[in-house]
């Protein structure tokens, strides 16, 4: 729009200024974050909406506890009259649905992912979860044939079905075929298909004895680092290929969680040690009919990308936090935070009545707990514009009672922010390394462009590397 003026300075503007959806309290904070906007031409947006309820913002202690906040928050609506399908989620990645997923699940609270699939649905999640399958049972036949060339090693179909034609004429099954081809060998197929087959055999069988001794979260990181999966994707280097990576950090999480969740209620006799079968075991019970209800509506759930266009009564958006949303890629330009900071607007204003706004103290990233930071967002929005809500215990101990204070020390009027110390900018933030990967910075000898960052990359572990040779996002 703004090249199009300049292109015909004799055109006449219109201003499009009155908003017909939104309450005026949820417009003031829409408004006083997209000023912050420099490439944009100024509307002063208004309303003859009723002033409605306060928007509010939640400080969590983590990713479950804003889930938990999310959920109680849904079920208070319910309470009001507000219909379970008049409610949505918005989150910057898809990787952070997962948490969202399970908790709502776990409340028997239907839903649905608009713009995408469930998290357990999606292709490199499935991949993972297959490898574990097999490693669990290698007689899982349709597993195997999923992942034998998952990622491409150069086993094809032609390749798969003299090995299943081998196993039907000897009456076993796949995995027993592909055993004895690479002992034996196989007269049907030539060197190269086989030495190919004989090294994928030799991967699972090193994972399986693996299994005996490491943790299932353990064995996920092998699973991904040995069979090249993360590798590829970093190769890739594409916007989709970086979901598809988070996806599968998140994964890690995930089991993560359970052995967490199982390891805590051993002590009451309520608990198996975790093992990878029961990890298995949980993932199946996942099913997309869980807690449906016509008549009660779902609540959906999308990336802000997906909410264009649409609208609800009730709007929740999760992970306001630095090097989430904004995301990590876009920290290094100008221009892509300004693009960041639309996207933010857009969710913010799906919203009619009621506007939550999120962010996590912590957040579980590479199957480690990542300290947060509130989004810069958040810092733009002036504090007598929310209602406060402290979940975390050092936000209660921070924020004086009936006061206006922020809710950690990091979120101050922007008028009387310090910058956070180039060090602190650093931990925390996802870079990506041209031989290593991607990876999170878990801490910084200083902030110069020389400083030595100690990384954690999925690929190959912990690597101490100079700044200089990583990329931002």
């Amino acid at each position: 729009m703004l090249d199009f003026e300049r292109d015909f300075p004799g055109a006449r503007v219109y201003r499009l200024e009155q908003n017909y959806r939104s309450t005026p309290g949820i417009l003031r904070v829409a408004s006083a974050l997209i000023a912050n906007n420099l490439a944009r031409r100024d509307k002063d947006v208004w309303t003859e909406n009723a002033e409605g309820a306060p928007v509010v913002l939640c400080e969590c202690e983590d990713d479950r506890d804003e889930a938990r906040f999310v959920i109680d928050t849904i079920r208070a609506l319910r309470g009001e009259g507000v219909r379970t399908g008049d409610v949505a989620i918005f989150y910057r990645t898809h990787a952070q649905s997962r948490v969202l997923e399970e908790a709502l699940r776990a409340a028997d609270l239907a839903y649905v992912i608009v713009g995408g699939m469930r998290f357990y649905e999606r292709a490199e999640v499935k991949d993972a979860l297959a490898y574990l399958r097999v490693i669990h049972n290698p007689r899982d036949a349709l597993d195997l044939r999923r992942i034998v060339n998952v990622p491409t090693r150069g086993i094809g179909d032609a390749t798969l079905e003299r090995v299943e034609a081998l196993a039907a004429e000897r009456g076993i099954g796949l995995w027993e075929a592909m055993v004895e081809i690479t002992r034996e060998g196989c007269e049907s197929l030539k060197l190269a298909p086989q030495r190919k087959l004989a090294a994928f055999v030799r991967l699972i069988e090193e994972l399986r004895a693996a299994a005996a001794h490491e943790k299932a979260s353990r064995l996920l990181e092998m699973v991904l680092q040995s069979s090249g999966y993360l590798e590829r994707l970093a190769i890739d280097g594409t916007p989709e290929a970086q979901a598809r990576a988070e996806n599968l950090e998140e994964l890690l999480v995930s089991v993560r969680d359970y052995e967490e969740s199982a390891a805590s209620a051993r002590p009451t006799g309520r608990a198996d040690e975790p093992t990878l079968g029961g990890f298995l075991e949980r993932i199946a019970l996942v099913s997309d009919v869980d807690g449906y209800s016509e008549d009660q509506g779902r609540v959906s759930l999308m990336t802000v990308h997906s909410a264009k266009g649409l609208e609800f009564p009730a709007v929740f958006v999760a992970g306001i936090e630095e090097g989430v949303f904004p995301h990590a890629r876009s920290l290094g330009s100008d221009d892509a935070i300004e693009e960041e900071r639309r996207l933010c607007y857009v969710a913010m204003t799906r919203a009619r009545e009621r506007l939550y706004l999120s962010y996590a103290l912590r957040r579980r990233v590479f199957n480690q707990d990542t300290p947060g930071r509130p989004s810069r967002f958040v810092r733009e929005i002036p504090r007598e514009h929310v209602t406060l809500k402290h979940r975390s215990s050092r936000a209660r101990a921070l924020a004086a009672p009936n006061s206006w204070r922020a809710p950690t020390e990091v979120w101050v009027d922007t008028a009387d922010s310090q910058e956070a110390s180039d060090d602190d900018a650093w931990v925390g933030m996802r870079v990506s390394h041209p031989k290593f990967g991607r990876g999170v910075v878990r801490a910084v000898a200083d902030g110069s462009e020389d400083a030595k960052l100690t990384i954690d990359f999925p690929s190959v572990g912990r690597k101490t590397v100079l700044a200089r040779f990583v990329a931002r996002g």
